[in-house]
């Protein structure tokens, strides 16, 4: 028998990896921007995203990891719920 997830607590826990990841995304842009900005451009090919960058405030980053860990939440959540519905299907 599978073993039925609890959505509400993989939200969570996928909310604060997200959250988490986030803020020393953010840590690691204020201490040295021009490798992350490096790191980042490996990620999406072609795009210079040093050229497209703007000031980062302890509020937008604030305000980011309430949108981010919401979005890891529902991610989370949606999977959980998904997973246990299917399980269902015998």
């Amino acid at each position: 028998m599978e073993k039925e997830l609890k959505p509400w607590k993989l939200g969570v826990s996928l909310g604060l990896v997200f959250a988490i990841l986030s803020f020393l995304c953010a840590l690691l842009l204020s201490v040295a921007p021009e490798t992350t900005f490096n790191l980042a451009n490996n990620l999406f090919h072609g795009v210079d995203l040093a050229q497209i960058a703007k000031d980062v405030s302890w509020e937008s980053i604030s305000i980011g990891l309430a949108e981010i860990f919401i979005i890891g939440f529902l991610g989370g959540w949606l999977f959980g719920v998904i997973y246990n519905k299917l399980g269902d299907r015998r």
